[in-house]
């Protein structure tokens, strides 16, 4: 994976990832969005690593998904990595 690699961690405002020698920025919130909406993209972007590592072992893992599923998880797995 090509995306930077170590926790990334929500600061409300926003995402920095926990690095040898401390904290560094992955992004950060626009001042346009209200406080909520910069907390829930925050949130949302914090757990984007763990999510797709999910959704591959899903998709590879797991035979009892139906085609259309499968298909749906490889279209999300490729708009995240593409």
């Amino acid at each position: 994976m090509k995306h930077t690699k170590g926790e990334w961690i929500n600061l409300g405002y926003r995402v920095d990832v926990d690095i040898a020698d401390g904290l560094s920025g992955i992004c950060e919130m626009s001042n346009w969005m209200d406080k909520k909406e910069m907390e829930a993209n925050a949130k949302l972007i914090a757990a984007a690593p763990e999510m797709l590592e999910a959704l591959i072992h899903l998709r590879d893992f797991c035979p009892s998904l139906k085609k259309h599923q499968k298909d749906t998880i490889t279209r999300v797995i490729k708009k995240a990595t593409n």
